[in-house]
């Protein structure tokens, strides 16, 4: 037979003695009090008992403490479990509706949430942000007139929903945009050359998932005739259409009149809608007879925006939100106006000017992820209008748009795909955007502006991935941080004066680089074996020991490298490799980067005058004289990498 709370914290409580600590009590005292009708630890035994209803089978070897929890303008609580250590586990947060008697003027406001969730019970929110965002966003307004896409699916209305698919023909138009995860991809209902001329008559019902329902029902729920979805508007099996349609995704998602987000599905059974913790109503009597209605519930989990900027290998707590670790949702999250999120917690929003979250939590969104750029106001990554006209591009504004890009490659390279061969293709989007701001021409995720200091890129060691092969299929050439399959950190500038210097003492000289598109999307996937970078660097050959990715070099003490492959490079061991010098310290400068006194590239011949690159060794600043003797002293040589 189960305990009840006060049996449970009794129990616990016997078995210690009382422990003193600053802001935390004894949760029996508490219920002790709330039994003498004490009427705010009433209201905390209520949320303790919440917690404790979640926490099934639990055994307490030691008191249970009620702690009041810092955060700015909020009245949450949690309890630990006492032992040999603080053990965090539950928390719940009080707080009161807008226009309520000021009973407790101290407590927080926010918004209760149903616990069923369907478009009724959330489309006066979803209206009043867009509302808002119409009228008083300057930055988020529409182009006028907005063009339908290829293809767009009729959604009908509510008095004949019956869906088709229909071909624009390029007219304007208002539509909605799906983004959601896959899943499975023999699951997804699709059109292909086989159901397209169906489908323009009509699209079952039964064979669209659930998120597909749920997105169609609030497109007609806003009033909007047509909504685009991958799946259905692209034909699958048509691999030219496929290409047409992939190399037009930024107008897709940036003309959208909004971008629904079926954030914690990870495939079309999970759809947008979640039953979630409405909370508990507590009458709080106050010391002058007035009442209250007070509520309580578990803490809404607003880690989904830290998520959408880490990705999965850099936060990895995202499992309640599955879309945030996919690289196609980077694009169209960074590409669409506005994004409206149904998360399994609550609804959240983002536009070009501001987040937003159902519960009016916003406190919880106000500190952005440390990439300083795409948490509060993702857009603002992307290259100023004002700063797009061609040849008013000064070194400080290239600088800046370095660092951006710098940024949004990061984050880009810490999510997954299921066909990495799309990697390319699913950035495409984001560097037609980038195409104005004065970088030069696109080669395959790096930009001609500054391209030497851009190739010291380097991967982020991940345990996980040490003993998987090398990706199948054709990702991108070795030269190019997409060919990465996991986190990359991507060279940073400090500003114009600092890209200056640094180009200033870069060693390596690029003659000639190409980039073939092997589609006639000049952003997107590029062909094999003629993508080349050429170019020629102080270099000299060394041996792969093959111990923790270590390099053996005469006269040089031991060094290691950040293998790209992110796997002991066993089938090198004991051959030679190339270290070509890409950039020395400056002497003025404490550190060229961290405490290292340059930069190499490794490469590895290949047969046919090519090599690839393996990874990059920063040499340790006390090792600089060595360094300046031994590589960047070197003989010149010229590489063709592929």
């Amino acid at each position: 037979m189960q305990e009840t709370a006060e049996e449970l914290v009794a129990e616990a409580d016997k078995q210690s003695d009382i422990v003193f600590t600053t802001d935390a009590v004894l949760i029996s005292k508490i219920f002790a009090q709330a039994k003498l009708n004490c009427p705010l630890c009433h209201l905390l035994a209520c949320g303790i008992t919440i917690c404790l209803d979640l926490l099934e089978g639990l055994s307490a070897r030691g008191p249970l403490l009620l702690h009041r929890k810092y955060i700015p303008r909020t009245a949450r609580f949690g309890f630990e479990t006492l032992s040999q250590s603080l053990t965090p586990a539950f928390g719940f947060e009080v707080f009161k509706e807008r226009d309520c008697d000021p009973t407790w003027p101290g407590l927080v406001t926010k918004r209760r949430l149903a616990s069923k969730v369907d478009f009724e019970s959330c489309k006066d929110r979803i209206q009043m942000w867009l509302r808002t965002c119409d009228t008083t966003h300057t930055a988020c307004r529409a182009p006028s007139p907005a063009r339908l896409p290829t293809r767009v699916i009729d959604v009908g209305s509510e008095a004949q929903p019956v869906c088709r698919l229909v071909e624009s023909g390029g007219a304007a138009g208002q539509y909605i945009a799906l983004s959601h995860c896959w899943g499975d991809p023999t699951t997804v209902p699709k059109t292909t050359r086989e159901t397209l001329v169906q489908h323009c008559t009509d699209v079952p019902d039964e064979i669209l998932s659930m998120t597909f329902r749920h997105a169609i029902q609030i497109t007609r729920g806003l009033g909007i005739r047509y909504i685009w979805i991958d799946a259905l508007c692209i034909v699958q099996n048509d691999h030219d259409d496929w290409a047409r349609e992939a190399a037009k995704m930024r107008t897709v998602y940036s003309d959208a009149f909004l971008t629904i987000a079926a954030a914690s599905a990870s495939d079309g059974t999970g759809g947008c809608f979640h039953s979630r913790d409405g909370g508990k109503e507590y009458p709080y009597a106050g010391q002058r007879g007035s009442v209250t209605n007070i509520y309580i519930r578990l803490p809404v989990d607003h880690s989904f925006f830290d998520a959408l900027s880490a990705g999965v290998q850099a936060h990895k707590s995202v499992q309640h939100y599955p879309l945030a670790t996919r690289k196609w949702i980077f694009q169209e999250r960074m590409l669409s106006r506005r994004v409206l999120y149904f998360t399994r917690y609550e609804l959240a929003w983002e536009c070009r000017t501001e987040t937003a979250c159902e519960c009016d939590g916003a406190d919880c969104l106000a500190t952005p992820h440390n990439s300083g750029y795409t948490l509060a106001k993702p857009k603002s990554s992307f290259p100023n209008t004002a700063l797009s006209v061609p040849g008013t591009h000064d070194m400080a504004a290239k600088a800046a748009f370095l660092e951006r890009w710098a940024i949004l490659a990061e984050e880009y390279s810490s999510r997954s795909l299921s066909y990495p061969t799309d990697a390319l293709i699913a950035l495409s989007g984001v560097a037609r955007a980038f195409d104005t701001a004065g970088l030069g021409t696109y080669f395959a995720g790096m930009w001609e502006f500054a391209l030497p200091l851009q190739l010291a890129w380097r991967t982020v060691y991940d345990p996980e991935l040490e003993t998987q092969g090398p990706l199948p299929g054709y990702t991108a050439p070795s030269w190019s941080w997409v060919s990465s399959r996991t986190l990359v950190t991507y060279p940073r500038f400090k500003g114009p004066d600092d890209l200056a210097r640094r180009l200033q003492y870069c060693c390596a000289e690029i003659i000639s680089i190409t980039s073939k598109p092997a589609t006639a999307d000049a952003f997107g996937h590029v062909l094999e074996h003629e993508s080349i970078l050429e170019f020629s660097a102080p270099a000299l050959q060394t041996t792969i020991t093959g111990l923790d990715h270590g390099l053996s070099l005469q006269d040089w003490p031991h060094q290691v490298f950040d293998c790209d492959s992110n796997a002991n490079p066993t089938h090198l061991v004991g051959k030679q490799v190339w270290i070509a010098c890409l950039g020395r310290r400056r002497p003025e400068e404490e550190n060229w980067q961290q405490d290292t006194s340059g930069c190499c590239v490794v490469l590895h011949e290949v047969g046919g005058g090519f090599c690839k690159r393996m990874g990059l060794l920063l040499p340790w600043a006390d090792q600089e004289r060595v360094f300046s003797g031994a590589v960047e002293e070197a003989p010149r040589r010229t590489f063709r990498v592929i």
